[in-house]
């Protein structure tokens, strides 16, 4: 008996001591990469955590512990500088323009700093506002006039310094809209005439998926040497770089199937950024004129056609949106487009319908009513004009087929051209100012197009 008893107590001793060393070297284990991942601590560090990760917390995966890194950051916003330590290999950030918004995001990361703060000293931000979400820290800021920026890295400190752009009003680049633009004052980058004949080389490297054209300086402003920052997807930043009697302009895009489209008219040119659609229906809508051309006006000077157009556009997006489309709006500010111009894009982004919206005139101001324009896409046009006749009781004039109109010619999809009514009509054009009335107008476009697409009308 006394030996079992014996025997017993070595037992329990000998498990004890076991559990000790098994102890012992997890805890070893634990401290090594405690310490391995403190000394790999730099501004690339690797996230071993999931994602949305806090500090504290652990994760099992195959069996084993994985021990997230300290992932708290300290941002600083002071003057035109905003400083990040510890901002993780997985971050990003984008300069919205037209607005003048800068965005960022420090993916797997987090921070008690949360809420709006002042910005002391700045040129460009009088404020920033920090939240935390299940991606990491968001950091936005707004400000009232055009901006780059340059990047540095010291350390695990990540500086964003914001600099004033030095070709203002001679490059204006437009990424707040479907239209992504960048307008060049008195340039010439192609024939006016056929946007295909370009006055300038170009060179595309699929390693660093940048296009590099190369013109001469006679059909540009003069330009500064500059980088322009976006990281807006679209487009990541432009390199302006002169040479003897050339300038070169390098895009790095922030997609490989970005596609620069050229045109050019007798005052500016244009470079439009377009990304090909691969799934789902297309829409392109072409709110008619914008810009230096008003399209037809009222007989008291107060109603102009761009402007009522663009309206019913911005509605018709928004409807077709919810109605499950991808939507393209052409024109979404008071810009002006080319004929072509326009039916170029929609056939580069591969849509399935463009639908151009129009005010009518008549020298005759007693003649008002509704008419759809259609080349070979009566279908679409019949229903259009069902639709909104149906809505705004306004006088049925058809689906007419035109062959001479260069929206229907040049389309390589379904195009219609909406004539909404007559502005030389003074109660019809008191009608199309009103938006409710726009509204209905916009309605019963999006209901001949879902009854097109087979989606059903409202």
């Amino acid at each position: 008996m006394a030996r079992t008893r014996n025997f017993g107590k070595i037992s329990l001793i000998l498990i004890i001591i076991a559990a000790v060393i098994v102890a012992s070297i997890f805890g070893l284990s634990y401290l090594i990469r405690r310490l391995s991942s403190d000394a790999g601590h730099t501004s690339s560090q690797n996230n071993t955590g999931p994602d949305n990760a806090m500090p504290g917390n652990q994760e099992i995966k195959n069996g084993e512990i994985i021990l997230p890194e300290d992932i708290e950051s300290i941002i600083e916003f002071r003057g035109d500088v905003l400083s990040l330590t510890n901002p993780g290999k997985d971050y990003r950030y984008s300069v919205k323009t037209g607005v003048y918004k800068f965005e960022m995001m420090l993916g797997n990361r987090a921070t008690d700093k949360i809420g709006i703060f002042s910005v002391q000293g700045g040129d460009f931000f009088k404020s920033y506002e920090i939240s935390e979400e299940s991606e990491g820290v968001r950091i936005t800021a707004s400000s009232e006039t055009p901006f780059t920026i340059v990047e540095s890295m010291a350390s695990d400190t990540l500086e964003l310094s914001f600099v004033p752009q030095k070709n203002l009003q001679k490059l204006v680049y437009s990424n707040d809209m479907d239209r992504v633009h960048l307008h060049i004052d008195k340039g010439v980058l192609s024939n006016e005439s056929d946007s295909e004949i370009k006055y300038y080389s170009e060179k595309y490297d699929a390693d660093t998926n940048t296009r590099t054209i190369l013109i001469e300086k006679k059909y540009l402003p003069p330009l500064h040497d500059d980088r322009l920052v976006f990281n807006d997807g679209t487009l990541d930043y432009i390199d302006i770089l002169n040479f003897d009697g050339y300038v070169q302009l390098k895009f790095a895009l922030g997609d490989e199937s970005v596609v620069i489209y050229p045109n050019t008219r007798d005052y500016d040119a244009v470079f439009t950024f377009i990304k090909p659609n691969t799934d789902g229906l297309l829409i392109v809508l072409d709110p008619g004129h914008g810009g230096i051309d008003g399209g037809a006006v009222s007989a008291d000077g107060g109603i102009i056609e761009k402007d009522i157009v663009m309206s019913i556009g911005k509605m018709l997006k928004l409807g077709l949106i919810e109605s499950g489309y991808k939507v393209y709006n052409l024109r979404e500010e008071d810009a002006f487009l080319g004929l072509k111009e326009r039916t170029d894009i929609a056939n580069l982004l591969g849509a399935n319908a463009i639908i151009s919206i129009h005010i009518n005139s008549y020298t005759d101001p007693g003649v008002s009513g509704t008419v759809t324009l259609y080349k070979d896409s009566y279908d679409l046009a019949s229903l259009i004009q069902q639709e909104v006749v149906g809505r705004i009781y306004s006088a049925n004039m058809g689906a007419v087929q035109k062959t001479d109109l260069s929206i229907l010619n040049r389309a390589l999809m379904d195009a219609v051209i909406v004539e909404t009514g007559f502005v030389t009509n003074v109660m019809e054009a008191a009608k199309l100012s009103d938006p409710e009335y726009q509204l209905l107008i916009a309605k019963g476009i999006e209901a001949g197009i879902n009854l097109y697409y087979g989606k059903g009308g409202d």
